[in-house]
Formats: structure tokens, C-alpha cells, sequence
């Protein structure tokens, strides 16, 4: 179909009539955030937005989410508990095109992409910050990038993750984790920036086969590890937490099925602590290796 000037139009899909989802604007395509709404101004509220193009996206069972190029997508409201929840997809790609997500601050933990039982998720230079004050010394509020658990093949390419709880953090099944939780496997990281973030690559029994090449600046701790293998990680620090910067793992206890920290190499480099890091703790290593064992 074609609008005024001959335009083209494209109708309604078959998931955005199973999820309730009514484009705002036809001449965008599907997947496109224009056609549900999102205006990418640095002004409007364009959580709703997001939310009705997402909606679309899983009803269909995955596919493409893109935002305009080089824009400012405000969210007021950040109890969302995960903005892009990609449970049970598989292959989808967001191509941030180079766009924000401008997000408040943070009472507690929320996860812009939610990857649980995902098979192929891809994110193309997308840039988030928020406004969370004192990141770096709490675990319990700010947002996380990614957190990722009984998932696969998931890429990050050019992405930045600003003021944050987590950039990558995945989770595995040990004991006080739920069932629906397990191993994260085949993941690529190019050319990641983190600032300010306090858990910027987080690796909890989940994550095998890894590569990761990243910028952190003034983050809590870089690159933290634990029973996981096969990893191959180069990173630039400038370290800003009170925190060992880089800290390689293994737990050795019952509590979990694989007991090991195998097969980790990584080149660092660094330039020195920030200039306004946070104060430093007791621990003061740029790179720690620690094994703990709780059972008697």
C-alpha cells in the first residue's frame, strides 16, 4: 500500500495482532521503534514505545528491533523490571545505529535485556546511561545491559553501558539459583565501553567459550570470573573501584557442578587508576586469582 505522495505503507503483521500491538505510524516498517511511537527526541517518554515494539517483536517469536540513527531515547520511569525481555527468542538483532537510552535513577535492579532461554540474541552499537548516583559501592540498585542465563550465542558489538549496575553479567545454576537457570555459552564482546559501572563483564558459573575486547573506565571491578573455561578477554582499564580490578575465581564446594576456572587469557592494560576513582579498599590488585572452598 502507498500513503500521500506515494509513500510506502505496510499493514498491520500478524504479531501485532497477537500481541495488541496498533502501529502508531505505518510508513515505518516492522521493528522499526518509529512505527510504534518512539520519537528518539531526548524529551518524550519513549518507554511505552519501546515496550509496543518489543511486544510485537516476541509475539512473532524474534526478529529485528531498530532505533533511528544517532538519537535520544528518553525513559522516565525505570521500574520496568526488564525492558526487552527475550525469554524463550531466538534470533534477534537491535541495531542501536548509535542511539542512547537515557534512563533515571535507580531504587533497585532492573535489566534492559533480559536473555533467559535464548538461542542467537545480537546488540549493535547501543549506548544506555542513567543518572544512579553512588554505583560504584552498591550491588542492589542500577540497571544491568545484559543478564544472561540458559542462553547461547549471544554478540555485543559496539555497545556502551553508562552509570550501571552490570554491562554483561550471566548467571548459572548453583545452589539459591532457580531451576530456569543455567549455562551461557558462545559470546562475543567487540569493542565494548563501560564507565562508572560496577560488575561491567560478570561471569557467575555461566559463560563458556567467551571473547571479549573492551574500554572500562572507572568501574567497580572489570572482568570478575568464577567457574567458568575458555575465555579470551582484552581489556583497557582505568580502574575506579574499591574493588581488585580484574578478579579470576573458582569456588570449590558442593555447591557447584563444575569446579574448575579453566582455560582464562587475558592481556590488560591500563594507564593508571582514574582521577576521581573511588576511594580504595583493602583490595588493591589491578589482577587477584582466588580459590575458595566452603565445605568441610
Amino acid at each position: 500500500a502507498t500513503g500521500a505522495a506515494g509513500q510506502n505503507l505496510w499493514p498491520r503483521t500478524a504479531a501485532e495482532i497477537s500481541a495488541s500491538v496498533t502501529p502508531t505510524s505505518y510508513s515505518y516498517p516492522p521493528g522499526d521503534v518509529r512505527r510504534y511511537g518512539a520519537t528518539g527526541d531526548g524529551t518524550t517518554d519513549d518507554l511505552a514505545a519501546l515496550q509496543r515494539a518489543w511486544s510485537a517483536l516476541a509475539a512473532a517469536g524474534g526478529g529485528r528491533l531498530v532505533f533511528d540513527h544517532n538519537k535520544v531515547y528518553k525513559i522516565t520511569s525505570v521500574a520496568f523490571g526488564s525492558l526487552f525481555d527475550c525469554d524463550g527468542l531466538k534470533g534477534v538483532t537491535v541495531e542501536g545505529n548509535g542511539s542512547q537510552l537515557s534512563m533515571g535513577t535507580f531504587t533497585a535492579t532492573a535489566n534492559v535485556f533480559f536473555a533467559r532461554n535464548v538461542t542467537g540474541l545480537t546488540v549493535r552499537n547501543l549506548r544506555t546511561i542513567a543518572t544512579t548516583t553512588g554505583q560504584l559501592t552498591s550491588a542492589t540498585k542500577g540497571y544491568r545491559f545484559c543478564y544472561a542465563t540458559n542462553a547461547s550465542q549471544i554478540e555485543l558489538d559496539g555497545c556502551e553501558f553508562q552509570v550501571a549496575l552490570g554491562g554483561l553479567m550471566c548467571s548459572g545454576n548453583y545452589a539459591g539459583l532457580t531451576s530456569s537457570q543455567g549455562p551461557v555459552t558462545n559470546v562475543v564482546v567487540l569493542n565494548a565501553y563501560a564507565f562508572e559501572t560496577y560488575y561491567p563483564f560478570n561471569f557467575q558459573a555461566a559463560g563458556d567459550n567467551v571473547f571479549i575486547k573492551a574500554r572500562t573506565i572507572k568501574c567497580g571491578r572489570a572482568y570478575f570470573p568464577w567457574n567458568v573455561r575458555d575465555h579470551e578477554v582484552h581489556i583497557y582499564s582505568e580502574h575506579g573501584g574499591p574493588f581488585d580490578d580484574v578478579l579470576l575465581k573458582c569456588y570449590c564446594d558442593s555447591r557447584h557442578g563444575y569446579n574448575k576456572l579453566e582455560n582464562i587469557k587475558v592481556r590488560y592494560s591500563t594507564s593508571g587508576r582514574h582521577a576521581s576513582a573511588e576511594a580504595q579498599g583493602t583490595l588493591q590488585s589491578l589482577i587477584a586469582i582466588d580459590v575458595q572452598q566452603y565445605d568441610a
